[in-house]
């Protein structure tokens, strides 16, 4: 899945629980009703007696006697209400796409960071492409580091062709060990000798575009991220340049 696809899938899902859901669960969840008021409320009341003298007396409502009150009353709190306060409010559209927004907020700048990460590791990492100079009996296999950090190689595995078509992926490569330590910096090169054996009948069916002379194999190294890389080569033989160029294969020449 692309960094563009997965994006796509977070702020879709984004909306579906932060905004659908909300609303789908308001409009299908039973709210129990509000119960009657009850609340109780002590003063005190300025009365007259029987002998007209006035005193303060004082009261806890409600009581018997038919008082009315312009008091608003608070409701007692339902177990139900309690344990679903967020479903049975009010849902305000407002307030969820201020959350929804927020979210988006959030997942925009993790995928920013995200992608001035890869394209960091993209641009100072190393890159070793491999080129083949021809040479007398053997051939100059040389590493060179494209990318703008050194490059350790690791191992080099080569192998000769020598018939129709190309080789397989799978055909064997002869494993060489490179010296431990072996740095290619920036713009670098490093030149290894192949030594190349051809018999005149092959030779003949080369010249005669017959079969294929081809130099294959892999070239492993590790950057300054110390993540392992790989480039694998297919060079063909052209006798009528006597010249060695990349092959047109993609299964051969690729990287990582």
């Amino acid at each position: 899945m692309s960094i563009y696809s997965r994006f796509v899938f977070l702020i879709i899902v984004g909306a579906l629980i932060f905004v659908v859901l909300p609303l789908a669960l308001h409009e299908s969840i039973n709210c129990p009703k509000e119960k009657p008021a009850s609340w109780e409320l002590s003063g005190n009341e300025y009365l007259t007696n029987e002998a007209g003298k006035s005193y303060w007396h004082p009261f806890i409502l409600p009581d018997q006697q038919n008082r009315t009150y312009d008091l608003k009353a608070k409701p007692e709190e339902d177990s139900v209400e309690r344990a679903k306060p967020l479903l049975c409010e009010e849902v305000k559209a407002t307030d969820l796409l201020i959350v929804f927004f927020t979210y988006c907020l959030v997942v925009v700048g993790w995928f920013t960071l995200r992608s001035s990460d890869d394209t960091y590791r993209r641009i100072e990492r190393a890159y070793v492409f491999v080129s083949i100079r021809p040479g007398s009996g053997k051939c100059h296999v040389t590493f060179k580091n494209h990318g703008k950090s050194p490059a350790i190689l690791q191992n080099f595995g080569a192998g000769l062709w020598k018939s129709d078509g190309f080789p397989p992926k799978t055909e064997v490569k002869e494993e060489t060990n490179l010296p431990p330590g072996l740095v290619i910096g920036a713009g670098g090169e490093y030149i290894k000798d192949i030594p190349i054996s051809v018999s005149l009948e092959d030779l003949k069916s080369i010249n005669e575009y017959l079969i294929n002379l081809c130099i294959y194999g892999t070239v492993k190294y590790k950057d300054i991220l110390d993540e392992t890389r790989e480039t694998n080569f297919l060079w063909r033989w052209f006798p009528d340049h006597q010249e060695w160029d990349i092959a047109n294969n993609h299964e051969w020449n690729t990287y990582t």
